[in-house]
């Protein structure tokens, strides 16, 4: 892709990440508490699984929000690594060990920041545990962005039974030679 400036650039892979971040911070307030989030689940549950619902004890409710909030915070850092790995390679197809070590340390120093900006909010706490389940995440969303490199650096080159057309050209040549030979 073309830039007609650096700042067009620099917006093209630094701004979402700077998006998403700023969303993470918005979901460490209040709104998105486990408070408000259990409720959630709660009526959800209800309303996609009645019968399994009524059955459901409130600890099983809690239990069930506590999953889908530690899944969010894999995801969420998951992504947030992505979005890093992006910024940070630029668009520059040549990988260099800071293409992971920095994505890494700004989810990482970003996931600290963000339980510490949380025990600042009355409904929040800061838990040490919630950034190891954001490293998870971060490190999840680094090895994606490796397999997917590999991938793309090495495709297959189709199922068993093909061949790609040099191979067969130079069988076909092999045949010639092969051939006019006494």
């Amino acid at each position: 892709m073309k830039f007609h400036s650096p700042i067009t650039r620099a917006a093209y892979y630094v701004g979402p990440l700077l998006l998403w971040m700023l969303i993470i911070f918005a979901l460490s307030t209040d709104v998105a508490s486990a408070d408000k989030t259990r409720s959630a689940v709660s009526s959800i549950m209800r309303r996609v699984l009645p019968g399994l619902a009524n059955r459901l004890s409130p600890q099983m409710v809690d239990r069930i929000d506590w999953n889908i909030r530690k899944t969010a915070h894999v995801t969420e850092y998951a992504i947030l690594a992505i979005l890093a790995f992006r910024a940070i390679g630029f668009g520059n197809p040549t990988f260099r060990n800071r293409n992971v070590v920095l994505p890494f340390l700004i989810g990482v120093l970003y996931a600290a920041s963000d339980e510490y900006h949380q025990s600042f909010s009355a409904t929040r706490e800061g838990r040490a545990a919630d950034v190891f389940f954001d490293s998870f995440g971060v490190t999840l969303g680094l090895l994606l962005c490796l397999w997917h490199r590999l991938a793309t650096a090495y495709p297959l080159r189709g199922s068993a039974g093909e061949k790609r057309e040099e191979e067969k050209s130079l069988e076909e040549h092999a045949a010639q030679v092969g051939s006019s030979a006494p």
